[in-house]
């Protein structure tokens, strides 16, 4: 089974929602999502059984946004260094 959702953060309700579906018999083992937040959520879901699929992610939606200059090379460094915060890689 696969789960649908619009963004992950941390994978906290994605968990849950695996688990009531795992209650009922499911077999859940994606997610997919169209924005990774990039705040620990693939991890945490990796470590629950789930693999993640997104769309796209944060730090690619501010690189566009920063190379139509559309958000100032200011606001895009606070936010790629709020990022870096969260990874683990």
């Amino acid at each position: 089974m696969l789960i649908i959702e619009d963004l992950v953060t941390t994978g906290g309700s994605v968990i849950q929602t695996k688990k009531v579906l795992e209650d009922e018999g499911a077999v859940v083992r994606d997610v997919f999502v169209i924005l990774d937040r990039l705040e620990g959520g693939r991890e945490n879901l990796r470590e629950s059984g789930l693999d993640l699929h997104a769309v796209t992610n944060t730090l690619d939606v501010i690189s566009e946004l920063r190379k139509e200059n559309l958000i100032s090379t200011e606001n895009y460094n606070k936010i790629s260094g709020y990022i870096s915060g969260f990874r683990k890689n």
